[in-house]
Order: C-alpha cells, then sequence, then structure tokens
C-alpha cells in the first residue's frame, strides 16, 4: 500500500537547501537576532528553501544595517557588539546570499543541460505511442517526481500518459481519474493561459484551487505543479504537468523554466514522429502494392523487387491519437485539406460563427479566419456555403466507389 501524505502543508517554496547550508543559515540568523535583538521576523523551520533563504537574508541585511544608526559614542550597539563585528556580520551575509545564489544558478544550469540529453535521447525515437510514453519518463529525469502528457481533442484535455516512477498502479489511477472526466477547456481552468498564450505555468495550490482538474488533483493529492504547453504547427496540442511529491517540495519559477524548455523540444520531436509515422504508412502501401502486382506477373520479371517489410499501420483504427491530434493527412483529394481545416469546416458546416469555431478548437478567431481562407482557396469557392456544398460533395464521392 503506498504512502500517500495530504496533511500540513510542506515547508518552502522551491528547490531545498542542502542540510549543511540551512545550518548555516540557521547560525546567521542567530547572529542577526542577537546583534538587532530581532528574533520575531521569521519562523526558522520554513526556511528551508533558496526563495525563503534570500528573503530572510533581505529582511536581515536591512536590520543590521538598520543597527548601525543604534551605535553609541563608544562605538558600540545597545547588544554590546562594537561596529567591526558588525560589519564581519554583514559581509558574511553578502557572502552567504552570493553563494546560494551562485547554487540557484549552476542548478538551474545542470536542469538545462539534462533538458537537452532527455531531448536527444527522445529524438533517436521514431514512433508516435513510444515517444509519448517515453517523454512522461523523460520528465522525471528533469528532477520531477511525477508526470503527465496530455493531449487537446476538440477543446478537452484529456490524459494520454502518466508517469510515477514509484509506482505504476498510482500512475494508472490518476490516468484513469483524468480519462474518465475530461476537462473542457475555458478560461475557468488555468491551462487555458497556456493555450492562449502558449506559454507555461506554475500552480502553487493545487488543492485549493478552485480551478484546476479536480478529478486528477484528488487522485494525485499533488500540492504544486508546473505545466507547459506542447506546440505543433504554431498550435498548443498538448500538455506537459509535472511535480515533486515524493520530494515533498513545492515548485518554482526554475522548475517552469525547465519544462517549458522541454515541452518546446517535444513539439518538435512530436511533429517529426508524426510525419515519419505517415511516411510509414505511405511505404506500407506501396509494399502492398509491389505485393499486389507481384503476385500478378511472373516472379522472374519481379526478381529485383523484393517485397517491403510493412510497418504497423499507424493511420488504422487503433492508431496513437497524438497522430491524429495534430497532423493532417491531406485526405480530401485534390482539396489536400488539412485535418484542422478539415475540422473547422465542419464547423462551418454545422453553421458555427467563427467566434464559436475559435472556442471550440481552442484556437483564436484570426486564425479561424486563416483556415477559412485556405478552405475557400483551396475549394475553389466564393464563399462558406460553396465551400461546405463542394466539401460534402467530395464526401459523398469518397464514400460511393465511381459516383
Amino acid at each position: 500500500m503506498r504512502a500517500r501524505d495530504p496533511g500540513a502543508p510542506w515547508p518552502g517554496r522551491g528547490y531545498l537547501l542542502p542540510a549543511g547550508r540551512r545550518d548555516q543559515l540557521q547560525s546567521l540568523l542567530g547572529q542577526i537576532a542577537e546583534v538587532t535583538g530581532r528574533d520575531d521576523l521569521w519562523d526558522p523551520s520554513l526556511v528551508v528553501d533558496y526563495a525563503a533563504a534570500h528573503d530572510v537574508l533581505a529582511a536581515g541585511w536591512e536590520l543590521t544595517l538598520g543597527a548601525l544608526s543604534t551605535l553609541g559614542t563608544e562605538g558600540r550597539l545597545a547588544s554590546g557588539s562594537d561596529l567591526d563585528g558588525l560589519i564581519d556580520l554583514m559581509r558574511t551575509l553578502k557572502a552567504f546570499d552570493d553563494g546560494i545564489r551562485d547554487e540557484r544558478l549552476h542548478q538551474r544550469d545542470a536542469a538545462l543541460a539534462r533538458v537537452r540529453e532527455a531531448l536527444a535521447a527522445l529524438r533517436r525515437i521514431d514512433a508516435t505511442a513510444t515517444l509519448v510514453n517515453e517523454a512522461a519518463v523523460a520528465v522525471c529525469s528533469l528532477g520531477f517526481d511525477r508526470a503527465i502528457v496530455s493531449r487537446i481533442d476538440h477543446g478537452r484535455w484529456l490524459p494520454e500518459t502518466v508517469y510515477v516512477g514509484r509506482d505504476a498502479r498510482w500512475a494508472e489511477e490518476i490516468l484513469a481519474a483524468g480519462r474518465e472526466n475530461p476537462v473542457v477547456l475555458d478560461d475557468t481552468v488555468p491551462e487555458w493561459e497556456m493555450v492562449r498564450r502558449g506559454t507555461a505555468l506554475l500552480v502553487s495550490d493545487v488543492q485549493g484551487d478552485t480551478g484546476v482538474n479536480r478529478p486528477i488533483a484528488e487522485s494525485s493529492l499533488s500540492r504544486s505543479y508546473v505545466a507547459a504547453p506542447i506546440v505543433a504547427h504554431g498550435s498548443v496540442v498538448g500538455f506537459l504537468h509535472a511535480d515533486c511529491y515524493y520530494q515533498k517540495r513545492n515548485l518554482d519559477e526554475t522548475d517552469r523554466e525547465v519544462l517549458a524548455a522541454f515541452g518546446e523540444g517535444l513539439g518538435y520531436a512530436l511533429a517529426r514522429s508524426a510525419v515519419l509515422d505517415r511516411l510509414g504508412a505511405v511505404r506500407l502501401d506501396l509494399g502492398n502494392l509491389v505485393n499486389g502486382v507481384s503476385t500478378a506477373m511472373p516472379v522472374a520479371d519481379w526478381s529485383l523487387h523484393r517485397p517491403l517489410d510493412p510497418p504497423a499501420d499507424p493511420l488504422a483504427s487503433n492508431g496513437h491519437a497524438f497522430l491524429q491530434t495534430f497532423l493532417a493527412p491531406g485526405e480530401h483529394g485534390g482539396a489536400a485539406l488539412t485535418r484542422r481545416e478539415v475540422e473547422v469546416l465542419r464547423r462551418m458546416a454545422e453553421g458555427d460563427t467563427n467566434a464559436r469555431i475559435a472556442r471550440r478548437l481552442v484556437i483564436s478567431e484570426g486564425t479561424v479566419k486563416t483556415h477559412v481562407k485556405h478552405i475557400l482557396r483551396k475549394l475553389g469557392a466564393s464563399n462558406r456555403a460553396e465551400a461546405v456544398s463542394r466539401w460534402v460533395q467530395l464526401e459523398r464521392h469518397q464514400r460511393i466507389p465511381g459516383d
């Protein structure tokens, strides 16, 4: 049975200080309290992360600087400390603050280096389904404990895979919770900002935020998370979510930056893998054609035409959903409409306005107008009604051989 901890809030707002650094900081805070007579400005039990350390050091600096005004005629503070001791303390404070800033920069650089390594490994994967699953694992190699890869389908947020390194069953439960309760993407959920702006986000109080995906929040017991958009061909097609549940630390802006960098690279990798999947389907068709012709011709005439080894068909009914989400096959004959243009055209056929299409497909109204313009040009139509009519004729023609 796994240990789930929904209890008191975790200390810290981000990356935790090493134990040795925490001891040094507590010693410094004790010196500040002794010199200034103020020990009521911070709770030592909460000063455990880099962000809090910077805050209390800044406050300590101001207190110590203010103590200079209490110097007596003999060069001593009310507490009995002399000027030299006060200056030494201020130097120590500055050096300590500089040191932990350098440590955070080093941690950030190391995390971004891990992003580059993870993306390099993913580039060696050609199949979309494998890439999506491995992406969740790769997120955790960046320093996170758990990861979710999701896709956007007709304006809904659908989890595709969940990775919990320590507990595969828990991952299945979180995935089921998300799939059984798909969330409509609108301005009531934090993820809407990722769709609208294409930027990553940080949610600091998951359990107290009524706008988050409640089924996933309740199933995962997450306290804070970062999320980043997956962008392909200029559109947000999915999300990455990650947290540090087992480390028992809240996430910060560095975590958001790291996941954003990984999400950007993953978008390119997914676009590439989906193209390769398409090429695999074409290769399969060619292989079937060669094999079909081979059975009708003398073997000697085709001795140089060895059949191609057919890969799994990614466009079959059980093909990977991410492939269907954002790469279009150009499936409407000479019209060569993209999959997104077909989605827009279907909404046009239902009588939707550009604004309603934009809301349903989670894209801007300007993008809808661009798609409509391309649809009219490709179908040789002068208006929306004519475009819908011609598309219906194309659909009927494809369904009825010889029509």
